[in-house]
């Protein structure tokens, strides 16, 4: 530095930095528009909250099976008018499945089938049931195989509850002295 030049002192204030479009002046109509986009984005988010809030939970789970398993409402209200009433398991929000409770004639005629069937297990009678009263999605065979170990043990009790097949304790629960 020659004798000229002083060297900028770091301990002197200095002017607090301004933004360039800080000294830009903003038009009141301006400021008084972005204001009410505010509000009314605000208001929106609040209706679309509303209208979520004011869905029943039927129609909840409807708009759930569309949006994440593109299951339309009109293939529900099909399967109801198929089957009567219908059940949704959902393992998780990818793995779902829907099934509906046997009939006491198919449930006669699957005991009658089984019995005639050699060697037969726990697993066959639990996919024989599921195979019959799972509506979605539909399984092969050998899809069986490669599901979790207790899909069907869950599928069974999920269905034999739907059907009214009770433990003792349930009846006693539910049952009415008059």
């Amino acid at each position: 530095m020659n004798g000229n030049q002083r060297r900028p002192n770091m301990f002197q204030p200095q002017a607090p930095y301004q933004s360039p479009l800080a000294a830009q002046q903003v038009e009141p109509e301006v400021v008084e528009e972005a204001k009410h986009e505010k509000q009314r984005l605000a208001e929106e988010v609040q209706t679309a909250n509303s209208v979520e809030e004011e869905l029943t939970p039927e129609q909840k789970v409807q708009k759930f099976l569309y949006e994440r398993h593109n299951i339309h409402p009109a293939q529900i209200q099909k399967w109801k008018q198929e089957y009567g009433q219908i059940y949704l398991l959902p393992f998780d929000d990818d793995d779902i499945y829907i099934y509906r409770p046997i009939r006491s004639i198919e449930f006669t005629n699957l005991m009658l089938r089984l019995r005639n069937m050699p060697n037969i297990s726990d697993d066959t009678s639990d996919v024989e049931l599921v195979k019959l009263c799972l509506i979605h999605p539909k399984l092969d065979p050998l899809q069986f195989n490669t599901l979790p170990a207790g899909f069907l043990s869950s599928m069974r009790l999920a269905i034999q509850k739907a059907s009214r097949f009770l433990s003792d304790e349930e009846v006693a629960s539910i049952t009415i002295r008059l």
